[in-house]
């Protein structure tokens, strides 16, 4: 008995100095990874601090410069007496030695008369097509990062001049681009290699990054996409979070938002790579812990050497194991893509930009196609563009930054006569898969005053780089303008211009209801306005129901969905101007159900099933449909097509359905798929390949 229990009391204490190393290593390593967090942390904020003072540097060396023009005695006298060719050679002469990347300035009524980075681009109206052109118009200093008619984003120092009662005599801006190169220059700050930043807009996304491999900039672009809550709403921005994106990668990211002068264009993401180490250090960390310990603890109850050996490879097995049942708990815990549609639809959209302006009669201004290939590769483009020939004439087609070859285009047609601009072009060495790239620019010249808009024909299409040649325009997004005459009035009035910054194409369905409008005062001819808004497109006859006001803005959430319109007229005692109004297309409702029917949800391997549907949208009308299987990528179909299965298991067709405003429904059934055939049980397949109107789908 004596002998009994001296063994037994050994392996209890054996057990119990086991117990609490391991113990102690999870702690451990547990307060290990927790240090790391928040040096990681640490790291970031003091990142993202060093980034933002960056920034404001350069604003405020914007600031300094134009602060220093504006001064000069020269510019207010060539200014004063609007002596317009001297004003150009001005400031040509300052942009160009003080190497500014934009430069801008605007006559008395806001219009551009010199453009540094494009001196043949002038005659637009800034009042409506940027806030920042609508600040200095009101007199306001401004210097902040904003949106712009050809660019995402842009750094901008902005200035009015005035006379000496206080009138508005010209508007002066120098700015520079917000890009790749400015991102590649923040990241460059760090010494560190573990930073990356990105630049986004809400309606576009990330439009710009610091990350050199493509496919990487391309997840980052497919996982900031417009529609995540990163970009909606500033996630992020509050607190860091811990998210994996690239390559299963951890990524500690900041969410910098832009305030803007009237609302949020955009902001930036920071992202702070995790200690690639991590692992390694805490594996380290939890296994000379427990070695020491473990060590130690037997060498005051084990006495032969042999036999602590034994129990110490006994603690570091049981470690292992622990170890990586904790790591993989960790990873199934961690949600990948928290915020990633992985369904996002894989085709291209294309629009025009500017998509809206405000031009003066007889100038010349550039409209760019871009398009955004959601992440799918493709290597040929056609577009034909609609356009009325009695406002507008085009002049020129660039093709100088095109992202296709130059060699490539196979048409640049302009047909002045029926108003139609066609252009074809092939990437021959590389297929694109970009989220931002231009076709070709083309100028136009206005030629009387009016509305007028420009309209991808149905035609129009772009191609996937699959060596199937298929078509993968998703959708289109065409603009509408205005070409206006100062010189003009009617009834002896002048027609009041409008504006909506929230809903500026007339011809685009928007799913947003709240609406600001805003106009050109004339106060030197009204002194009062009467509005209202109705789905009436004809002009009003009766104005007793109008609101009145003598702002020249309004702001609204009442719209309904549908066609609404905006009318305005201006009064000057008691007697009143012409009407102008305003389009304003809303849709905020998702299409109708998709009524869905197959051939059978029960079916065996082999087996073929028919699927069709019919979808309906009362407001903007459906724009597209599109088919998914499981947790794979969406792709276009049409009303009716086949599915082959030859694996079994449990599947999900989902079908999406996109109305034109973008809102869309999701339709899903689940198909139940039994039985395998011999040549699968031998060669032990688990995937399946699903025919999709000719796109083929790895099914796992």
């Amino acid at each position: 008995m004596k002998k009994i229990l001296p063994k037994a009391l050994k392996n209890i204490l054996v057990l119990a100095g086991i117990t609490f190393a391991v113990t102690a290593s999870i702690l451990f390593s547990l307060f290990t990874t927790n240090l790391l967090e928040d040096l990681t942390k640490q790291h970031l904020e003091k990142d993202t601090q060093t980034i933002e003072a960056h920034l404001n540097d350069r604003l405020q060396n914007l600031r300094s410069s134009l602060d220093r023009i504006k001064k000069s005695e020269e510019l207010n006298a060539i200014v004063k007496a609007q002596e317009i060719d001297k004003i150009r050679e001005f400031f040509e002469k300052t942009t160009r030695k003080e190497g500014f990347e934009l430069g801008l300035m605007t006559d008395n009524n806001g219009i551009v008369i010199f453009r540094a980075e494009n001196k043949n681009v002038i005659g637009d109206y800034v009042y409506n097509n940027n806030p920042w052109g609508r600040a200095v118009i009101k007199g306001q200093e401004i210097t902040t990062i904003e949106k712009s008619g050809l660019m995402p984003l842009i750094s901008v120092a902005g200035s009015p001049l005035l006379d000496e009662d206080g009138n508005f005599m010209a508007g002066i801006f120098i700015g520079e681009k917000v890009d790749k190169d400015l991102t590649l220059e923040l990241k460059h700050l760090e010494t560190r290699n573990n930073i990356e930043v990105a630049f986004y807009t809400k309606e576009e996304g990330i439009f710009a990054s610091s990350f050199e491999n493509q496919d990487d900039e391309n997840n980052i672009k497919r996982f900031f996409n417009e529609g995540s809550e990163w970009i909606k709403n500033g996630r992020g921005s509050e607190d860091i979070e811990k998210i994996r994106i690239i390559n299963s990668q951890y990524h500690h990211i900041k969410n910098i938002v832009f305030e803007g002068l009237e609302h949020s264009p955009g902001g930036m993401l920071v992202f702070h790579r995790s200690f690639n180490q991590q692992g390694i250090i805490l594996y380290l960390s939890g296994f000379i812990t427990l070695t020491l310990i473990a060590y130690f603890s037997f060498l005051l109850i084990i006495k032969k050497r042999t036999e602590r050996i034994i129990y110490l490879l006994v603690v570091w097995l049981i470690f292992d194991l622990i170890s990586v049942q904790t790591s993989s708990k960790i990873k199934s815990l961690q949600p990948v893509n928290p915020d990633y549609d992985s369904s996002i639809v894989y085709n291209s959209t294309a629009k025009l930009e500017p998509e809206t302006g405000v031009f003066k009669k007889n100038t010349e201004h550039e409209v760019k196609i871009i398009i955004n290939t959601a992440g799918e590769k493709i290597n040929a483009a056609n577009f034909n563009i609609k356009y009325n020939p009695e406002i507008v004439a085009v002049s020129e087609i660039n093709i100088g930054n095109s992202i296709c070859s130059k060699e490539g285009f196979v048409e640049k047609i302009i047909d002045q006569t029926e108003g139609l601009v066609k252009i074809g072009c092939v990437i021959f060495k590389e297929s694109f898969n970009g989220s931002r790239g231009e076709i070709a620019g083309f100028k136009l010249r206005t030629l009387r005053e009016g509305d007028y808009v420009l309209r991808f024909e149905e035609d129009s299409n772009v191609f996937a780089s699959d060596g199937l040649g298929t078509e993968v325009l998703r959708s289109t997004r065409g603009g509408s303008y205005q070409v206006i005459d100062q010189k003009s009035k009617k009834q002896g009035f002048p027609e009041i211009l409008i504006f909506s910054d929230s809903h500026q194409n007339q011809t685009r369905w928007y799913n947003d209801k709240k609406v600001r409008i805003t106009w050109i005062p004339v106060e030197d001819e009204y002194n009062q306005y009467q509005w209202l808004i109705n789905k009436n497109a004809d002009t009003i006859k009766n104005w007793e129901n109008s609101e009145k006001t003598k702002n020249n803005e309004i702001e609204t959430s009442n719209l309904e969905d549908g066609e609404n319109y905006f009318h305005i007229i201006g009064e000057k005692n008691g007697v009143l101007g012409p009407e102008s109004k305003l389009k304003i297309r809303i849709d905020t409702t998702p299409p109708e159900p998709v009524k869905l029917k197959i051939t059978n949800r029960d079916v065996k391997v082999g087996d073929l099933i028919r699927v069709s549907f019919t979808g309906s949208d009362i407001t903007s009308g459906v724009q597209s449909f599109y088919a998914k299987i499981n947790n794979r990528n969406y792709f276009p179909v049409e009303s009716t097509f086949f599915i082959p299965f030859t694996a079994p298991g449990k599947y999900y067709l989902s079908i999406r359905v996109f109305d034109q405003a973008d809102n869309y429904r999701d339709t899903e059934i689940e198909i139940n798929v039994s039985g395998r055939n011999i040549l699968e049980r031998l060669l032990n397949l688990s995937g399946e390949k699903m025919i999709l109107l000719g796109r083929i789908l790895g099914i796992k």
